[in-house]
């Protein structure tokens, strides 16, 4: 599922310091005790707190957040911004094995990153993408997103893949399937010379 600009352990608040070098969240209003973050596993999200992010990417997304996109943003770490008491945007992190040029490496995919159209660019969308940024650049892992506003994700210190993508389907054959937009990568290592990417199949999108 394309990710959207809105502009640790889990279980644990954090008031809004600066999250990063390249994404800090010290904009006015932003580092208050109403703003917090929160990171949970899916298994520890209730059933409010579920109601509540479904809702607020239905209204990001519109009718395209549909039952495959909700199902592939689940099994991860959520990270979950509230302003007042309201969930304001949300991002979650993925375990996922993409093939590099055609070895396994494990890395964590950016699934459904929104914020409440109310509380659009006013850099909600920054700290919690920041946030899971950092959580990428300290596992040491790849990460991997698919959008279609690459200058939001570029000041975070993503790249543009300009590589090939490829689908792996259940039969073990390969084939080009393009994202919905770009694909973006967050990497501690050189990835030079690298030509593909590659994805299994799932419900919805690949990529």
């Amino acid at each position: 599922m394309p990710v959207k600009e809105s502009a640790g352990g889990s279980g644990i608040d954090t008031r809004l310091e600066p999250l990063d070098p390249t994404g800090r969240c010290d904009r006015d209003g932003l580092k208050s005790e109403a703003t917090v973050l929160t990171t949970k596993h899916s298994f520890e999200c209730s059933v409010l707190e579920r109601d509540e992010m479904r809702a607020l990417l239905t209204a990001a997304f519109g009718p395209s957040y549909d039952n495959a996109a909700w199902q592939n943003a689940q099994g991860g770490i959520h990270f979950l911004l509230r302003h007042s008491g309201v969930l304001v945007a949300h991002v979650s992190l993925i375990e996922r094995t993409i093939e590099v040029d055609e070895q396994p490496v494990e890395c964590f995919y950016v699934e459904s990153m929104a914020a409440l159209p109310a509380y659009q660019r006013v850099g909600f969308g920054t700290c919690v993408m920041a946030a899971a940024s950092a959580h990428v650049r300290l596992a040491g892992r790849l990460g991997v997103l698919a959008t279609a506003v690459p200058d939001f994700y570029r000041r975070l210190g993503w790249q543009r893949w300009r590589g090939e993508t490829l689908a792996l389907t259940a039969e073990g054959e390969r084939r080009k399937e393009a994202p919905r937009g770009c694909l973006m990568l967050l990497s501690t290592e050189e990835l030079k010379g690298v030509t593909s990417l590659a994805a299994r199949e799932r419900p919805g999108d690949v990529w």
